[in-house]
């Protein structure tokens, strides 16, 4: 969704840039991938870590203090910001910031920022992804931030019609993103960097294409000691 947005608005206007506002790690992979794919400047406001020391030190405020900072700097760079909002705890199942839905929405507001919000339609069902989809148009509004759409992002194949016919009316635009795999598959050189593999044969070129699929070639040790002492003689 990013990089969708990023690439719209790359048409729209000369200075785009990203921001987002807490982070786990200072290098943050959609941060880099929007900076490189661009060539636009792009920032955080703090980590999870520095957020708690922030929020503990000063509460909530200190901590939307320091991040709409960062974010003023950069937007002064830029004639529009894509902010991606925080994480909600992907990576671990608790992110470590309480209320973390309210702190977005309190950023978007002090950003003066329209909200797209994007709900995960991964494994589940078109009435659990329909119903995601009204709860976070309606948890948002509450919590004053204007809305421009509602998209659910990587529905079942075949299965958008259904979503959308679930969510019914809503105030806002409603899309049905179909999950497609070459967008989130790996390289074979992330595949082999994550395994510490060494290649044997190919060469860099090779190295580019998407991992789709992949195939187990393995032996209990009897049959292995078998085939090597058969190869031996």
């Amino acid at each position: 969704m990013a990089l969708g947005v990023t690439e719209l608005l790359s048409r729209q206007v000369e200075r785009v840039a990203v921001f987002r506002p807490l982070v786990r790690e200072p290098d943050d992979p959609i941060i880099d991938l929007l900076r490189q794919r661009y060539q636009m400047p792009g920032t955080f406001g703090a980590t999870y870590a520095e957020a708690a020391v922030l929020i503990a030190a000063g509460g909530p405020d200190r901590l939307v203090t320091h991040v709409l900072d960062s974010y003023r700097t950069l937007a002064h760079m830029a004639d529009a910001v894509v902010v991606v909002g925080t994480d909600f705890g992907r990576d671990t199942g608790e992110s470590g910031v309480h209320e973390e839905l309210a702190l977005n929405a309190r950023l978007a507001t002090e950003f003066d920022a329209v909200v797209l919000a994007v709900v995960d339609g991964r494994s589940r069902s078109p009435q659990a992804v329909a119903g995601a989809a009204r709860g976070a148009y309606q948890s948002l509004s509450e919590l004053d931030t204007t809305v421009l759409a509602v998209i659910a992002n990587r529905v079942a194949p075949g299965q958008s019609e259904a979503v959308l016919a679930a969510v019914g009316e809503l105030a806002v635009p409603v899309y049905a993103v179909p999950d497609e795999s070459a967008i989130s598959a790996p390289t074979l050189a992330q595949v082999a960097d994550a395994l510490g593999a060494e290649r044997l044969l190919g060469d860099e070129a090779a190295y580019g294409r998407d991992v789709l699929h992949f195939v187990v070639g393995a032996a209990h040790v009897p049959v292995f000691l078998t085939i090597s002492t058969t190869a031996a003689w």
